[in-house]
């Protein structure tokens, strides 16, 4: 009877380790669809359009802009390298969750937007 209890512990123990592991502990990554559903729009992310981030590379003026997204303290920051640009351009990303995101150019929103895929 003790050693049932303890396997029932230990089993619940453990349901709710896997929980927590898969509860916001991975870094949030921007690759993926992203169609915009809020905010003015800026470059080729217009309302209701979409943007592709690969692991380099973003549609946000076209398909081969070259992006870096960092931490930088509960933000990130998104630079962004269109082909002809001898300078990035700086943008904040807040991530409301894991499938929507809204970017600021310095406090002016500028598209929120929501993963696809």
């Amino acid at each position: 009877m003790k050693t049932r209890k303890n396997i029932i512990i230990v089993l619940c123990l453990l349901t709710v380790a896997v929980v927590l592991a898969g509860c916001g502990l991975q870094p949030f990554s921007i690759q993926g669809v992203w169609k915009v559903v809020g905010g003015p729009g800026y470059g080729q992310a217009q309302p209701d359009s979409t943007v592709l981030f690969t692991d380099k590379n973003c549609g946000f003026y076209s398909p081969f802009d070259e992006y870096t997204l960092t931490k930088q303290g509960n933000d990130y920051q998104l630079s962004i390298l269109g082909p002809l640009d001898d300078a990035p351009d700086m943008f904040t990303v807040k991530v409301t969750d894991n499938n929507h995101i809204s970017i600021y150019r310095d406090s002016e929103l500028l598209v929120e937007m929501q993963r696809l895929k």
